[in-house]
């Protein structure tokens, strides 16, 4: 049966740490620090909480936290002492089929890893899509445990090596500066290139909705979800400057609004500009850009946000639409 939320926010100390047992493999101590942060009112709110437990670990504990984490068909694998999460997971990437001389080297890699950092090395070995690594994947990835370690281009970009980093560096995506004749293609054809971002339009790993969003590919309109109230409106006098307070408040029973929060305001005077914006649309529009605390607004939540308007003397007070979107990057 699927764990669910209530169980979670209900259960007692001891059966909160059991049913959430294995999240942080032998860490329980994460678990025991976000008890104190319940209610959680959705998955995210229980991730965040227990990645603020981490980040506020300092630095020794962090470590030991890395410590605590099994090598890649390591010494655990081989005296069969795995948790049932890593068995599975190193099962699905083949890694319990090792030879007996693949796994030799296997852990001679994790030898000399571990003496060059003080830590084991650790991949998500189910892959990005969940399904494990396939053979060019691997390779990669022996690769960089064999010349990575030796090779700082491999993790830092180094523009006068020829090593080729783990994901992608900057001549990958930086078209205006590497690739102009894939700026120039884009502009002919109408699909022009952004830097920072893949020609295929999706994240660099997982390419899930909130991996969308975290890398400004795609917004979520939440203006039906959040409902915004003009606290105050204020001119002073004839300067041209105008000041409006919004309370801004989540009126799902259920839905969080999550990343960032986007207030773009629509249909302003070209002669009048948002003085606190933190940029432009793609279509002209100025927004602002709020970071909610927590990183989450909790459904009946509210924030209060001012937004300053500046135009010429006399001018009449800013006429305009506000439209909230949840999402990071330029819009």
């Amino acid at each position: 049966m699927a764990l669910t939320l209530n169980q979670i926010n209900t259960a007692q100390p001891a059966e909160f740490v059991a049913l959430l047992d294995g999240t942080y493999e032998h860490s329980p101590w994460i678990v025991e620090r976000a008890l104190a942060r319940r209610p959680f009112a959705s998955l995210v709110q229980l991730k965040l909480a227990l990645v603020e437990v981490v980040r506020e670990a300092g630095r020794d504990t962090q470590l030991a936290l890395i410590r605590a984490h099994p090598e890649l068909a390591g010494k655990a694998m081989v005296s069969k002492t795995l948790t049932a999460e890593s068995t599975n997971e190193q099962g699905k990437a083949g890694l319990t089929d090792c030879t007996p001389d693949e796994f030799a080297r296997i852990q001679r890699l994790n030898a000399d890893y571990n003496a060059k950092f003080g830590f084991p090395f650790i991949l998500a070995v189910r892959g990005p899509r969940g399904l494990g690594l396939n053979e060019e994947q691997v390779e990669a990835l022996t690769d960089f445990i064999e010349n990575g370690l030796y090779d700082p281009a491999f993790v830092h970009f180094d523009p006068k090596s020829t090593t080729r980093m783990f994901q992608l560096s900057p001549p990958d995506f930086i078209y205006s500066k590497f690739r102009p004749d894939l700026v120039e293609a884009g502009q002919t054809d109408n699909h022009p290139t952004v830097d920072g971002r893949p020609l295929s339009g999706l994240p660099q790993d997982n390419n899930d909705a909130l991996s969308r969003r975290d890398m400004g590919l795609e917004y979520l309109d939440v203006t039906s979800q959040v409902n915004t109230t003009l606290l105050d409106s204020n001119r002073k006098g004839k300067s041209g400057q105008h000041r409006d307070v919004y309370e801004l408040k989540n009126n799902s029973d259920s839905i969080v609004v999550d990343t960032h929060l986007l207030i773009v305001v629509q249909g302003l005077s070209s002669r009048i500009r948002l003085k606190n914006a933190s940029g432009t649309t793609s279509s002209g529009d100025p927004y602002v850009r709020v970071f909610l605390p927590d990183g989450v607004l909790l459904p009946g939540n509210s924030i209060v946000q001012t937004l300053f308007f500046e135009g010429p003397a006399n001018a009449q007070a800013a006429n305009y639409s506000l439209k909230l979107l949840s999402g990071q990057g330029i819009p």
